[in-house]
């Protein structure tokens, strides 16, 4: 959730990739130290931020999108939808039968 801590780690190594962690709207300066410090992924909260538009949105912009805070069922089945990349779950095997379910149909 901190840019200064990403600064900290760039500067002391190029080598690993950066992910941001968001808790609410990606505002346009965001969007601007996000690409200053090569962050490839960005981490946004799925009750808060995540929807359809601002993953393609997002991905349009070149970033992977692993989402956190599906902790029940609806949330884990209504962020998979919105097409995005990887999530953090409690629950990875209520994730594994929907996207069983979703692709088996």
């Amino acid at each position: 959730f901190n840019f200064q801590y990403l600064r900290n780690v760039r500067n002391y190594t190029g080598k690993y990739r950066l992910g941001y962690l968001i808790k609410d709207y990606i505002k346009p300066v965001m969007d601007e130290e996000m690409k200053s410090l090569n962050v490839t992924l960005i981490s946004p909260r799925t009750r808060t931020l995540l929807d359809k538009a601002v993953v393609d949105e997002m991905h349009g912009k070149g970033y992977e999108i692993q989402s956190w805070g599906a902790y029940i069922e609806k949330s884990i089945k209504y962020t998979y939808d919105q097409g995005v990349d990887a999530m953090v779950v409690d629950q990875p095997d209520l994730l594994y039968k929907y996207m069983k379910e979703k692709h088996t149909t």
